[in-house]
């Protein structure tokens, strides 16, 4: 699972399929990998990237943790 977690800033050029890159060279046998854009509120990424990333923001971590809590 690779996770990039942005506060206060947003996608750098490139950045995402760079990082997907490393992944995919450094883990090749690696059957499921996750890649998972965090930001404090939603933000949009380019078409091209969001096919490959799960968008997340505070709020879905805090209804996630709030959930598990209360079960």
């Amino acid at each position: 699972m690779m996770i990039e977690n942005k506060i206060y800033s947003g996608e750098g050029k490139g950045q995402l399929r760079k990082y997907r890159n490393i992944i995919e060279t450094s883990y090749p046998d690696y059957k499921h990998k996750i890649y998972i854009y965090l930001s404090l509120e939603d933000q949009n990424i380019n078409d091209q990237d969001s096919k490959h990333y799960v968008q997340l923001n505070y709020g879905h971590i805090s209804k996630l943790i709030e959930q598990k809590i209360l079960k």
